[in-house]
């Protein structure tokens, strides 16, 4: 990286840096040097780090963070327990599960893995936890994780206050990241956080430190806008609508904009439809028919793609047609009507998802019930499961 930004003619300084006036930074030098940069602009791209537990030390080798794991663990563990069971947990289970050296435990306060996302896709995840031999703690806090010689020893206690111990030789935090967005001396020159987390005037956050989506293809849009801002106006307002993501887990996961639990709680009349993989050509020819796609658009006279859920193969790829559908508030007739799918490809399931929200599918979902859905939520269901 120091090579190419030489290249670009880009100075690089390694040190703290300090605001000491609206429109300059010195940086400390870990030689003890002190540099000053001056600039119209600046970006605040500082990312984020792992979210601490004030009742839990991580010494950085026993009980450890997301961070500390990637440099620390030279080896694989005989035994973890990781804490938490969102991305980042479930992505590294999945790592440890998948190689079969270690005996990976799950501590999940909430009754099902990523919790924010639909039952189906949680259901599938820790689906194959299991398979693997993956222990999961459903309903269970931590009440206490402490390091006893060269291992950890962790007190669950589930909804019904009944204790448990475990052993394990590695623990891993992982209860979400906070942003690291606070530069030594913006109070004292008058630069404060305004309402919606951005700072004033000159000063632009992107990335993770933003608080808002700790993605990397968002941060790069993050930065793109935040030049447009400094140089000229942008075009087009900065959205958080149609981003896309991934999720490494077993199987693929990727998303894009809303999911039925979402879409309910918004209190949105809509429709789902759902292609499962064991009908799809090219995934039978893959021998890989553990997945499937779902659609979600409003249960209107307009019919808008709301967003898209996919696992198994190609589903980071399959996502990215909705994110532009979403983006031009297109109907999903749009889509039925305009895609032009090769065969075989994945992306056909995409293509009969919009089909039968038409309702012309050429598989057709009453021939294979199990495998083809159109659901259908009102309003009133929607207002009925938020209050239920």
């Amino acid at each position: 990286m120091e090579h190419q930004l030489d290249v670009c003619g880009i100075p690089l300084f390694h040190g703290e840096a300090r605001f000491t006036t609206p429109h300059r930074v010195d940086v400390l030098g870990h030689d003890g040097s002190v540099s000053s940069v001056n600039a119209h602009n600046f970006v605040i791209a500082t990312g984020s780090k792992p979210r601490e537990d004030p009742n839990i030390f991580t010494d950085g080798e026993v009980i450890m963070t997301s961070d500390h794991i990637q440099q620390n663990l030279s080896d694989f563990p005989e035994s973890i327990a990781i804490v938490g069971a969102g991305v980042v947990g479930c992505e590294f289970a999945t790592i440890f599960a998948n190689f079969g050296r270690t005996k990976v435990h799950i501590i999940n306060r909430s009754s099902r893995v990523l919790p924010f996302e639909d039952r189906d896709i949680s259901s599938a995840v820790e689906k194959k936890f299991l398979e693997k031999g993956v222990i999961i703690h459903h309903n269970s806090q931590v009440k206490s994780l402490q390091r006893v010689k060269d291992h950890a020893e962790l007190i669950l206690v589930d909804k019904s206050g009944k204790e448990r111990e475990i052993k394990v030789e590695r623990a891993l935090l992982s209860i979400g990241r906070v942003p690291y967005s606070a530069i030594p001396g913006m109070a004292g020159v008058g630069v404060q956080l305004n309402d919606s987390g951005a700072f004033v005037a000159h000063i632009y956050v992107v990335g993770d430190a933003t608080a808002e989506l700790a993605l990397v293809n968002m941060a790069e849009i993050e930065a793109r806008y935040a030049i447009n801002k400094m140089f000229g106006e942008p075009q087009h307002p900065l959205t958080y609508d149609n981003v896309s993501k991934i999720m490494f887990v077993d199987p693929l996961t990727a998303g894009v904009g809303l999911n039925e639990q979402e879409a309910t709680a918004a209190k949105i009349s809509h429709k789902v439809a759902l292609f499962r993989y064991d009908v799809s050509g090219r995934a039978m020819i893959m021998g890989q028919t553990n997945g499937f796609i779902k659609l979600i658009c409003t249960n209107d006279d307009q019919h808008r793609v709301l967003g898209a859920r996919a696992m198994g193969p190609h589903a980071s790829s399959l996502i990215g047609i909705i994110s532009v559908m979403i983006h031009m508030g297109k109907p999903i007739s749009a889509l039925s009507e305009s895609l032009k799918t090769a065969y075989p490809a994945i992306l056909e399931g995409l293509h009969e998802c919009a089909r039968m929200m038409d309702g012309n599918s050429i598989l057709k979902p009453e021939a294979f019930p199990k495998s083809l859905k159109v659901n259908e939520v009102s309003f009133e269901d929607a207002v009925q499961a938020q209050t239920a």
